[in-house]
């Protein structure tokens, strides 16, 4: 074997002794790495995830006391709070409400408040603690813009309802110059 022979032999073993040493030894410890920083990398999304979540918090908190919730909430808590003058006061709100409304109360009937299952209503997956649903019955008498009035006081007062029916039939009544109707409303309270 001549001498330029074994200067080229050598050369591709050399070649072959380095891309051996950079496929066995340097390139799992490059791919390590690059896992090692795109696992940092997420760390850090986390983190920063985390910060931007807590003080979004903080932000909302802050506007929270300087909007003074916690006196608002107290006066919003009676409408929620489920105690032995429950009915009473919502008997007497449905009262307010209708007479606001322009509407005539002849009867309101309740039931007694029941626990809402979970499984038995959507959305109540998502309630926080027990809640008690109370069904109401509503016999009113009135024009349809007084009923419509009604029922658009109930849409912006700060309790839950649900209106689960309405009936309509016409009055006896006929000295106004709208007629006057009886409206039959059965309608869902929560209260916690």
């Amino acid at each position: 074997m001549d001498t330029k022979q074994l200067k080229l032999l050598i050369y591709i073993i050399i070649a072959l002794l380095i891309f051996g040493v950079f496929k066995l030894l340097i390139m799992p410890a490059y791919e390590n790495f690059q896992a090692k920083s795109s696992e940092a990398d997420k760390i850090r999304k986390q983190i920063e995830t985390t910060q931007n979540y807590f003080l979004f918090s903080e932000n909302n908190f802050n506007k929270l006391k300087e909007s003074k919730w916690e006196e608002k909430k107290k006066s919003i808590e009676i409408n929620f709070t489920s105690s032995p003058f429950f009915f009473p006061k919502t008997t007497y709100f449905l009262r307010t409400v209708a007479n606001q409304s322009g509407m005539a109360v002849s009867s309101i009937n309740n039931s007694s408040s029941v626990l809402v299952n979970k499984t038995q209503e959507t959305f109540k997956d998502q309630l926080k603690g027990e809640v008690k649903k109370t069904t109401f019955n509503l016999s009113l008498e009135g024009s349809y813009n007084y009923f419509y009035n009604f029922l658009s006081f109930l849409e912006k007062q700060t309790r839950i309802a649900n209106i689960k029916s309405i009936n309509i039939s016409s009055a006896t009544k006929k000295d106004s110059l709208e007629p006057t109707f009886k409206f039959s409303l059965i309608l869902d309270l929560y209260s916690y």
